[in-house]
């Protein structure tokens, strides 16, 4: 079984270049590569009263 950053070989640049990058690859290279490295997303507790995201409420579990 290849490992995560086998497979990120085949969907996305090397990771010095992928900050630069990411605005130019298709939102379909962009999917894979969080697919690949992002087992899932926590939503934290909200504000009562506060209508809006707050990324702070997020915390990402990677699978790298």
């Amino acid at each position: 079984m290849a490992s995560c950053a086998e497979l990120l070989d085949d969907v996305a640049p090397p990771p010095s270049l992928l900050r630069e990058r990411w605005q130019t690859l298709p939102l379909s290279g962009q999917s894979a590569i969080v697919a690949a490295v992002l087992d899932h997303l926590t939503v934290n507790p909200g504000t009562r009263g506060l209508n809006r995201l707050d990324p702070a409420r997020l915390t990402p579990v990677w699978r790298v």
